[in-house]
């Protein structure tokens, strides 16, 4: 009889044990951190004067959010033709500004809605990678736009 006891004590506690173990309930969850977000840029345009004496426009930007590091950036004119300047990894400080293609160089001056899309990586923090697309109006009555999209 003692033995059984014994058995039944044992069993109980061991049990008790289990169950309590497996239905704690959390009471302090665990915090997911900030939300990753991509990167903000500003866009400028400039008038520059291309090889032949055409007009043209040189492209600005600058990111007011990171500190980046920029592989490409990806241009469309308004006629939707693109071409991709490649920004060879280039570490870009927050609020420094960058040029979008060749320096001295610069595009066709088409009037009309361009869109550049910044490809690159977080330079600190999560350094995730990002792709993110700005468009800027040029048109024939200003010599700088400003683009806060």
């Amino acid at each position: 009889m003692k033995k059984l006891m014994y058995i039944l004590f044992v069993a109980t506690l061991f049990f008790t044990l289990i169950i309590s173990s497996c239905k704690k309930e959390e009471s302090n969850p665990v915090d997911p951190g900030p939300t990753d977000y991509p990167p903000n840029f500003n866009l400028s345009a400039q008038p520059v004067t291309l090889v032949g004496g055409d007009y043209g426009r040189a492209f600005y930007a600058f990111c007011i959010t990171d500190d980046v590091v920029m592989v490409s950036v990806k241009v469309k004119n308004p006629r939707g033709e693109s071409l991709t300047y490649n920004a060879g990894n280039t570490l870009v400080l927050k609020n420094e500004e960058f040029e979008c293609q060749i320096p001295g160089t610069g595009y066709y001056k088409y009037l009309g809605t361009w869109t550049l899309t910044f490809v690159g990586n977080k330079a600190t923090g999560t350094k995730s990678s990002f792709s993110v697309a700005k468009s800027l109006s040029v048109t024939g009555k200003t010599s700088s736009e400003i683009a806060n999209r």
